[in-house]
C-alpha cells in the first residue's frame, strides 16, 4: 500500500528527495514515488510514512 504525502518545497531539491526515498525504500521503482511539485509543495507516494526528521536531512538549510 502506498502512502500519499506532501512537504513544503522550500529548500528541497527533487533529486535529493528522490535519493532519500530510494535509500528508505530500496527496490522501489522511481516511477512508483510519483514525485511532483505543485503550489510550492512536493507530493509523492511511498510504501510507508516518511518521518519529518528524514525530510529535514535533505533540506538545503542543513
Amino acid at each position: 500500500m502506498s502512502v500519499p504525502q506532501s512537504v513544503a518545497s522550500r529548500y528541497i531539491k527533487e533529486e535529493k528527495l528522490l535519493r532519500l526515498l530510494q535509500r528508505l525504500f530500496p527496490g522501489t521503482d522511481e516511477a512508483d514515488f510519483n514525485i511532483r511539485l505543485a503550489d510550492d509543495r512536493w507530493s509523492f507516494t511511498a510504501p510507508s510514512l516518511v518521518a519529518a526528521s528524514d525530510i529535514d536531512t535533505i533540506t538545503e538549510d542543513h
